[in-house]
């Protein structure tokens, strides 16, 4: 694989053992997913090839065993803002942004099911080149590279890559929990079914789907809030830096909303995306679309974004499930508007 060629991963294939690349983007593409900007419908644009391709260039290139440093991630607790971030930062011709690419998510999942070590090495091993890869094929043509995960998928790689004293600059893109799990459970995100998977449910501490006395909304209910739990936690926790650098900035949604602009210039000097200070072109339109398909939906913080609100019981169970993971993010490092928070490295 020729990281030169012009071509990004659009689509994994594990069971027959390959993946699907299609031409890279000249300019910003505002999709809310990268594979969604590139259907794999049409495949007179597409190259399979095998995924032990991808594995051979990653050996070689070292990037199995140690990605490069400058990974640029977005985590996020969902309905916080985030997909307008990306689209924010997708405006500039030298940032490349993927968003909540499915092959990535497909292959954390195939990390998550692993059966055994062997398995689950397996798996890292190609979540790491797939990483490696589309952050080599950027730098390439002249673009920096930025991937928003979906939400559960980043305990995944930060796991793959070691923790927050891994390869990769962190920004967590966060939201009062009790609203979150409500826009959550009123409108479910695109992965709703993988709520009940036993692997996931691993993944984030908890044990098998309620009893069936349980009503199903506070099961999701539950399910929601140990999500946000699950996310804040390995992100705010005090833990070892590589070299004494902080690797994660926080912003949650109403600073973010407050001062968009503000926002999107501290998140550009924290990834180091060498952006100028100025706004870049279509920024104002972008403030007022908020991307969950194609079309989008106009972006209103106090409607669509709030959704129907929790009852009593349900706002006391998710306090109760995120109060701790809560109470370290209000003790975490600054967030990434904070004074002193920013970095132009």
């Amino acid at each position: 694989m020729d990281v030169t060629d012009g071509r990004l991963p659009v689509a994994l294939d594990l069971s027959a053992g390959r993946i699907a690349l299609r031409p890279l983007a000249l300019s910003g593409f505002h999709e809310p997913w990268y594979d969604v900007a590139y259907p794999t419908d049409d495949e007179r644009l597409l190259v399979w090839r095998p995924l032990e391709d991808l594995l051979a260039w990653a050996d070689a290139d070292g990037a199995c065993h140690s990605p490069p440093r400058a990974l640029r991630l977005i985590a996020h607790t969902s309905r916080c803002g985030s997909t307008m971030l990306a689209n924010q930062l997708s405006l500039r011709q030298g940032t490349l942004v993927l968003k909540e690419p499915l092959f990535l998510m497909d292959a954390a999942l195939h990390a998550v099911r692993a059966r055994n070590d062997a398995e689950r090495r397996s798996a890292h091993a190609v979540v790491r080149a797939l990483l490696a890869y589309c952050d080599a094929a950027a730098q390439a043509h002249g673009r920096r590279l930025v991937v928003k995960l979906t939400s559960w998928t980043s305990l995944v790689v930060l796991d793959v890559l070691g923790g927050l004293a891994g390869p990769a600059r962190w920004l967590l893109v966060w939201r009062d929990p009790a609203e979150v799990v409500a826009s959550l459970t009123s409108s479910p995100p695109s992965w709703q079914a993988l709520r009940h998977d036993p692997a996931l449910r691993a993944l984030l501490d908890l044990a098998a789907p309620g009893a069936a006395s349980e009503a199903e909304a506070e099961a999701d209910t539950a399910f929601y809030a140990h999500l946000w739990r699950a996310l804040v936690e390995p992100f705010a926790a005090p833990e070892p830096r590589s070299g004494g650098e902080e690797r994660v900035r926080f912003l949650d949604y109403a600073t973010f909303t407050a001062d968009r602009a503000g926002a999107l210039r501290a998140a550009e000097r924290w990834l180091r995306l060498g952006a100028p200070d100025d706004l870049p072109d279509g920024f104002a339109a972008a403030c007022g679309r908020y991307a969950k398909s194609l079309g989008g939906e106009p972006f209103d913080p106090a409607g669509a974004h709030h959704r129907a609100t929790l009852t009593a019981a349900g706002r006391s169970m998710v306090r109760r499930i995120t109060v701790p993971a809560s109470s370290l993010l209000g003790n975490a490092v600054p967030s990434v508007t904070a004074e002193g928070g920013h970095s132009s490295g």
